[in-house]
């Protein structure tokens, strides 16, 4: 089952806070995430329930102070989610064409 939650490390505490939830994306498999120094970036992947790929996402703003609210945002323009797409682990080589030998006269 995927989760939509999170939480926050306070390492001068070493204790954890739980995120706000409101405006949380769905929760999702095979995303990406990203951290930016100051953000949490989630974006892509496939809701688990119908396995439907989807080019949404949010961003979470690491911050002090109570657990800000995640802010979702939408592509500006729809568009599918790129298909990864197998490619050859070896190189195939052309076979060298057999060079013809004169006959023996």
């Amino acid at each position: 089952q995927d989760l939509n939650t999170g939480g926050r490390y306070d390492p001068a505490t070493d204790t954890w806070a739980a995120t706000n939830l409101n405006n949380a994306p769905p929760a999702r498999d095979f995303h990406t995430a990203v951290w930016t120094g100051t953000e949490m970036i989630i974006w892509g992947g496939a809701f688990s329930s119908n396995v439907t790929d989807t080019n949404t996402g949010g961003r979470y703003c690491a911050q002090s102070g109570p657990p800000p609210t995640p802010t979702p945002t939408v592509s500006p323009t729809p568009s599918p989610t790129p298909t990864p797409t197998p490619t050859p682990r070896v190189t195939p080589r052309p076979r060298p064409s057999p060079h013809p030998r004169p006959t023996p006269q």
